[in-house]
């Protein structure tokens, strides 16, 4: 599976493994897998327990089986919690998955947010750490092969101010909101370009035709890694105009320290997770939900440097840093150490 949550583990078990020694237990199969996996790492926790001096799950959907792992072996186990696996609107979820956190070593939240979502279940706070989601340096920066720019991008850029947001297309992120509200009232030199599919996909297209937006916004689809390079480096702000969804939540915001690590100023909501994010004033701007006035006075006036925007992204959110930050939560110091 490819998403925010698969990145944040991929990335943490490489950076962890830059220092000490870890092993990987992953569900390679997606939802339907999860009750398989969940019996294959208890087996293997009860056959290879003393191989192990931390157990660490990289999402709170999994809290029942890192309870479990507690309760069959010594070794201290911990998790990451992210947002919706927190505060997933479902009675019985409701009740165990809290019950669960409560009951383990540790929880590393990846933002405020997600932390105080945990406490108000209560997860006691001294054992609930804010770590956020970071970014690899080598994957931020360098030039992409700008050959290919036309084979995807839309013709009459030159001379515009292009917006980009990539991402779901589902309903928080904002997106159908700000092609209705907010784009029909910025000046005819700022072009929108939306990278990603989703449920909202004919939401979106409806508002472009709606607002006579077909010459200013253009939906671009999936695009894999490469051409989110080639679209980032095009870009002139990155949006996150996400808006409060009942049951649903951006526990960090991934995409936002993508965009800045490459020096693209980010434009975001002021909510949930991505107050941490978006250095305010800093890599970008935070600006309040659903307030179109606010969104069309931040975008007119940003102006960034954006060599500073890369420079402090990438120190505040560089993976090799955040990596110690584990390891002291852990209490484990990188020499012949080993995890899971």
């Amino acid at each position: 599976m490819v998403g925010g949550l698969e990145r944040y583990a991929a990335d943490l078990y490489r950076a962890l493994s830059e220092r000490i020694e870890v092993e990987l237990l992953a569900n390679r199969v997606g939802l339907r897998g999860v009750p398989t996996f969940a019996i294959r790492v208890i087996w293997h926790l009860l056959w290879y327990r003393r191989r192990y001096r931390r157990v660490h799950f990289a999402d709170a959907a999994l809290a029942p089986v890192a309870w479990l792992a507690r309760a069959i072996t010594d070794v201290p186990v911990t998790i990451s919690t992210h947002a919706l696996d927190v505060i997933y609107p479902n009675a019985l979820y409701q009740w165990i998955v809290p019950w669960c956190l409560r009951r383990l070593d540790g929880v590393v939240s990846v933002s405020r947010y997600t932390r105080d979502a945990c406490t108000a279940r209560g997860v006691e706070p001294g054992r609930c750490r804010v770590i956020p989601n970071g970014i690899r340096v080598e994957a931020s920066v360098g030039e992409s092969r700008r050959g290919d720019k036309e084979a995807f991008l839309p013709e009459g850029l030159d001379g515009k101010r292009v917006l980009v947001t990539i991402g779901r297309l589902v309903r928080r992120k904002g997106v159908a909101w700000f092609v209705s509200e907010v784009m029909p009232r910025l000046g005819e030199e700022f072009v929108c370009l939306v990278g990603g599919a989703g449920e909202q996909g004919r939401v979106i297209e409806q508002a472009i035709a709606t607002n006579g937006l077909q010459r200013r916004v253009f939906m671009l689809g999936t695009l894999d890694e490469h051409h989110k390079r080639v679209l980032l480096e095009r870009a002139d702000l990155f949006l996150m105009p996400n808006i409060p969804i009942r049951g649903d939540a951006e526990g960090f915001g991934i995409s936002a320290i993508e965009a800045s690590s490459r020096g693209v100023p980010v434009i975001a909501a002021n909510m949930e997770g991505l107050r941490d994010a978006v250095i305010d004033g800093v890599t970008g701007r935070l600006v309040a939900p659903r307030d179109g006035e606010a969104w069309i006075e931040a975008i007119s006036t940003a102006r960034f440097d954006r060599t500073e925007v890369a420079r402090e992204t990438l120190l505040r959110f560089d993976w090799e840093r955040l990596a110690g930050e584990y390891l002291e939560f852990f209490g484990i110091t990188p020499v012949q150490a080993s995890c899971t």
